[in-house]
């Protein structure tokens, strides 16, 4: 049993435009919103408290400098970009504002840039009911980017984890549909990427597949345009400079480096000016010498500093998670469907469920509890089964390879266990029915 991807959105989105075409339903902004979800290309949300550095990860993910950023907070509405071509976004309210966009990125994410989550302004509600059981607007976003800054988790961090993964239909696997991202980790004197991304698993919880740290100005800085090479002699004359590598190594900031470059007759404004464009410089550290010496160019100093800024590896996660679009889609927009009929009276409410029970039974929805069961198998849940065997239930369900007899025995042993808790059961109950 397979279906084609996209499926089982696209059948869940005609479920909604049904709905939305009844007198009883006419021009109901959550019922089209759930229909455009279904049919766009995968929503992601950026939220984080103020000064994350949201919007300067949203330009380098868009490699485009079309949100503004400074110190204070400048995000003021909840921003959707979108490829031109997705058509009309039905109406949200006063608080969000769609902003077309063409772009790799945008071909593939519908990327929804949100107002600091602690900040005094009033939109700050916008971001709050993106991530609120009782707002029509929870739930709009499929996928979590959620950004701590210093390797910090606070109490409202995993609180707010936790809320969007309900939203989306409960916490599927390790491998879901939220990634933390430590951003301004480069500013931590002292700590290494692998260093803020193992505090920043432990303290939420994921796992390390969904979990990154990352230098978000570097990456700006390397796709939208900001070095010249003014920028590019003055990183030479530090990796040509013994004090300035030890005082880069050590994570020492601007003001010992400034006093170090002025003492020696040199312009201060070529350091202030590359301060402005990439920030602290600790994560290049070791590495400046290298850098420099295989960027000839502006182009090739770009190249190296975006792969130092481990937004790439972000971009990798994402990926991950859109092999399972199909998935995190449905499970969210059945919840706000569901949520939705629990207010909208009797009547109504049976109507939305009736269609979603019916739902349910076709194929390709059924097809979804094999990818969720492949993901369980892809984390750490069921780790007492060794990885081979855990790698090939996990292919299988996703319809990429055949089963074999020894496999079918061999799970059907693992469900028989006593003693397993019943979510692990249906798993391997799952790769059973498959490999018949």
């Amino acid at each position: 049993m397979t279906a084609p991807e996209g499926a089982a959105a696209a059948a869940l989105a005609d479920v909604c435009l049904r709905l939305e075409r009844r007198r009883e339903f006419r021009d109901e902004p959550v019922l089209l919103d759930a229909a455009a979800q279904c049919s766009e290309p995968l929503r992601v949300a950026v939220v984080g408290d103020v000064s994350t550095g949201k919007s300067t990860l949203v330009n380098a993910l868009l490699t485009a400098k079309v949100a503004r950023t400074r110190r204070a907070e400048e995000t003021a509405q909840v921003t959707w970009y979108r490829r031109p071509d997705a058509g009309e976004r039905p109406d949200l309210g006063s608080g969000h504002r769609t902003v077309p966009l063409r772009g790799d990125f945008t071909a593939l994410y519908t990327l929804v840039d949100t107002p600091g989550t602690n900040t005094a302004s009033q939109w700050a509600s916008s971001t709050a009911q993106l991530l609120a059981a009782d707002s029509p607007t929870g739930g709009a976003a499929t996928v979590l980017i959620y950004l701590t800054r210093d390797a910090i988790v606070w109490d409202h961090t995993r609180e707010r984890i936790g809320r969007f993964l309900r939203l989306s239909g409960g916490r599927t696997s390790d491998k879901g549909n939220v990634v933390v991202v430590g951003t301004k980790g480069d500013a931590v004197r002292g700590a290494s990427p692998e260093e803020v991304e193992a505090e920043l698993a432990e303290g939420t919880g994921l796992p390390p597949e969904r979990v990154v740290a990352v230098s978000q100005r570097l990456a700006e800085s390397a796709r939208c345009g900001l070095l010249t090479d003014r920028h590019l002699r003055t990183l030479r004359a530090i990796a040509a400079d013994e004090s300035f590598r030890a005082l880069v190594s050590g994570g020492r900031g601007l003001a010992p480096m400034q006093a170090l470059w002025e003492g020696g007759g040199r312009d201060p404004a070529d350091l202030k000016e590359l301060n402005d464009v990439l920030g602290p410089l600790n994560w290049v550290g070791a590495t400046l010498p290298e850098l420099v010496e295989s960027s000839p160019t502006v182009v090739e100093l770009a190249t190296g500093l975006d792969r130092l800024s481990r937004v790439p590896q972000l971009e990798a996660v994402l990926a991950d998670i859109r092999k399972d679009a199909d998935l995190f889609t449905t499970r969210t927009v059945v919840r706000r469907l569901e949520r939705f009929a629990a207010h909208c009276g009797l009547e109504r409410a049976a109507t939305v469920r009736r269609e979603l029970a019916e739902l349910r039974e076709r194929p390709e929805f059924r097809w979804l509890d094999r990818r969720a069961a492949a993901l369980v198998l892809e984390g750490t849940a069921m780790s007492y089964v060794p990885r081979p065997e855990r790698e090939a239930a996990a292919k299988l369900l996703r319809g990429e390879i055949a089963a074999t007899k020894r496999m079918r025995r061999f799970w059907q042993d693992v469900a028989q266990r006593p003693g397993r808790a019943s979510k692990l059961r249906r798993v391997a109950e799952a790769v059973v029915e498959a490999a018949l």
